[in-house]
C-alpha cells in the first residue's frame, strides 16, 4: 500500500470532521502536516478542529505555524484572529484581523 499524500490525508480528515469525529480528523491533519508542512489547508483544518474541541492554545500555535507557512493567506490570519478572540486576547486578535483585511485588499 502506498503512503497517502498530504492532500489525501486532509481529505480523509475532512470526511471525519463532517462525521463529527474531531479527534480522528485532527490526527489526519497532523499526519498531513508531517507529510508536507507546506500544505496550509492541513494547518487551517487542524486549527479549526482544535478550536471546536476547546484546545485554543494548541489551535493558536497551529495557526501561528500556518502564518509562517502562508503569511500572505488572509484566511490564516482571520482564523488566528478568531481563536485569539475566543481566548480573550483581543489586541492580538485585532492585529491579526488587520493583517487579514490588508491582505484581502490586494485581491
Amino acid at each position: 500500500m502506498t503512503e497517502k499524500s498530504a492532500l489525501e490525508l486532509v481529505s480523509d480528515g475532512l470526511d471525519l470532521f463532517a462525521a463529527g469525529k474531531l479527534h480522528e480528523a485532527a490526527d489526519r491533519y497532523r499526519a498531513a502536516i508531517a507529510a508536507d508542512a507546506t500544505v496550509v489547508e492541513a494547518h487551517l483544518a487542524l486549527g479549526k478542529a482544535l478550536e471546536i474541541m476547546g484546545a485554543l492554545d494548541e489551535a493558536i500555535e497551529v495557526l501561528r505555524g500556518a502564518a509562517e507557512v502562508a503569511p500572505t493567506e488572509p484566511l490564516v490570519h482571520t482564523s488566528l484572529s478568531q481563536c485569539l478572540q475566543r481566548k480573550g486576547m483581543i489586541p492580538e486578535a485585532e492585529s491579526e484581523m488587520a493583517i487579514a483585511m490588508q491582505l484581502q485588499r490586494r485581491y
